[in-house]
């Protein structure tokens, strides 16, 4: 990347065919911001890789303090999100690939975001069957299954309409952004209030 690069956040894609696609956003001055794409080498080896891949392979710059980044090519027609916090730019913009090679181009502009918008997600686009049992317990046997917080759950069916809910961590409006990942409408329940934290004096203060 350089040494002024200043990394903010990277976001990795599945498996796509034995190579695996990641972002990288760098913030610098106003306008100067960029997104840079890296591909693994065969199998998703990295850093001693032969052949094609293992390395940068494309950037955009013209981004304005680029922050968190979010991989959405599951559930959207862009590949990845990122938030933009600078001076001049509050919004998130969706990227795709761009004609002449693997590189960065931007598919939509979400302007109607927030303050000072710093991360953004969504959340797995799955459901899950009546299968529910304590961890290794043996009895959700057909994969894939996953465990969590203590229990055995197996995935049987994707929903990729919650997945199209993207959150948008909007700092300065101390509020938490939900937008369609395609369209960029707003949820029904959007905005989120974040309250403020509120520190104490001491113990005894409340």
């Amino acid at each position: 990347l350089g040494p002024d690069s200043a990394p903010n956040d990277i976001s990795i894609s599945p498996d796509l065919g034995g190579l695996f696609l990641a972002a990288i956003s760098q913030g610098g001055l106003p306008g100067e911001g960029q997104v840079a794409y890296y591909v693994s080498g065969p199998g998703g080896t990295t850093g001693s890789a032969t052949g094609t891949g293992d390395s940068l392979v494309g950037s955009l710059t013209g981004f304005d303090g680029p922050a968190g980044l979010d991989m959405i090519g599951i559930v959207s027609n862009a590949l990845f999100a990122v938030a933009e916090s600078g001076a001049t730019a509050n919004r998130v913009r969706t990227l795709g690939i761009g004609a002449g090679g693997i590189n960065p181009q931007i598919i939509s502009t979400f302007d109607e975001v927030g303050a000072n918008p710093v991360a953004c997600a969504h959340p797995a686009s799955m459901s899950h069957s009546v299968c529910l049992d304590f961890q290794f317990a043996g009895t959700c046997t057909t994969s894939p299954s996953c465990y969590y917080s203590g229990s055995e759950q197996q995935i049987t069916a994707t929903d990729i309409r919650s997945g199209q809910r993207l959150y948008v961590c909007a700092r300065g409006a101390s509020q938490v952004t939900v937008v369609n990942v395609n369209t960029g409408n707003r949820d029904l329940y959007s905005p989120v209030s974040i309250p403020g934290v509120r520190f104490l004096a001491s113990g005894s203060t409340q």
